[in-house]
C-alpha cells in the first residue's frame, strides 16, 4: 500500500462496543430490524456497535450477529467495516427494494448478484479493481436456503442510489429495460467494499413497492410483502449458519 493509500481513521472495537461473533446478518431499517430480532429470538447486548443495535442469535453451538439499523450506502459500509475489524467474514444485508420489472412484484424474494452503483460510498474503495457484485460463496447460501424452501425468487442486478426521492421516471424507464430488477440504497457500495476487504457479501430482498408502471404503488403495508420479510428474516439465518460449514472448505 501507498502512503497515500494509507488509512488515518481505522476502525476498532473499543471497550465500550458490543463483541460481534459469527457471521453478521444486517438489516438496515430500524423496524424491520426489530421484528427479525424479536421472530429470530435474538437477544439484544446492552453495548452497541455504530451505527446501531446488535442482538445475539444462538442456534445450538453456533452464533449469528444481527446488527442495524444504518439506512444508506454510507452507514452500511461502516457497519460493514467495523464488523470486518471484528473479524468477521460474512455478512448478508436483509432488506427492501423498489421494483422496476412488471415479473417483481411487491413480497417477491430478489437474490441479488450484483448493483448499478449511484451513490457515493464504493468509489472510495477502488471500484475499478473490485467490482459490486455479491460474493459467489454468500449468494449461494442464500440460494440454497432458498430453494430449500421451495420459495420461488428473482435473481439479477439491482440499482443503488444516495437519492430516494430521485428515482425519475427516465430512469426507471431506462434501468428497468436494461433488465435491473429493483433499486435499493446499500448493495453497490456493500459489494464493492466487501470485495476491497476481502470479505463475503450477499443480499436477500424484499420487494417492498413497484415503480415498473411509472407511478409508485406502495406496499408496506401488505401482508404478502410482511409475511415473506418474516420469512427472508429466517432464510437469512440459515444461509448465516450454513457459513459455519463453510469455514473448512
Amino acid at each position: 500500500m501507498s502512503t497515500e493509500e494509507e488509512i488515518i481513521v481505522s476502525p476498532r472495537r473499543s471497550r465500550f462496543e458490543a463483541e460481534i461473533n459469527g457471521p453478521v446478518i444486517f438489516c438496515p431499517v430500524g423496524p424491520y430490524l426489530s421484528m427479525a430480532a424479536a421472530l429470530l429470538r435474538g437477544k439484544k447486548q446492552k453495548r452497541h456497535l455504530i451505527p446501531g443495535r446488535v442482538y445475539r442469535l444462538r442456534r445450538k453451538q453456533r452464533e449469528v450477529t444481527l446488527f442495524g439499523p444504518g439506512q444508506g450506502a454510507p452507514m452500511a459500509v461502516m457497519a460493514l467495516e467495523r464488523c470486518a475489524a471484528q473479524g468477521c467474514r460474512y455478512f448478508i444485508l436483509l432488506g427492501v427494494c423498489g421494483s422496476l420489472r412488471k415479473e417483481v412484484r411487491i413480497g417477491d424474494f430478489i437474490l441479488a448478484n450484483s448493483a448499478l452503483s449511484e451513490e457515493g460510498t464504493s468509489a472510495h474503495y477502488h471500484p475499478e479493481d473490485h467490482p459490486p457484485d455479491a460474493s459467489e460463496k454468500a449468494r449461494s447460501a442464500l440460494r440454497v436456503a432458498l430453494q430449500e424452501a421451495g420459495e420461488p425468487f428473482h435473481e439479477g442486478r439491482t440499482w443503488t442510489t444516495d437519492a430516494l426521492y430521485r428515482e425519475t421516471l427516465a430512469k426507471v424507464k431506462t434501468y428497468g429495460e436494461q433488465g435491473v430488477l429493483g433499486v435499493e440504497m446499500e448493495l453497490a457500495a456493500l459489494f464493492t467494499a466487501g470485495r476491497f476487504l476481502g470479505v463475503e457479501v450477499g443480499a436477500l430482498l424484499v420487494v417492498s413497492d413497484e415503480l415498473f408502471e411509472l407511478n409508485w404503488r406502495p406496499g408496506f403495508t401488505s401482508p404478502r410483502f410482511i409475511a415473506h420479510l418474516r420469512k427472508a428474516a429466517s432464510l437469512s439465518l440459515k444461509a448465516a449458519l450454513s457459513f459455519y460449514g463453510a469455514e473448512s472448505s
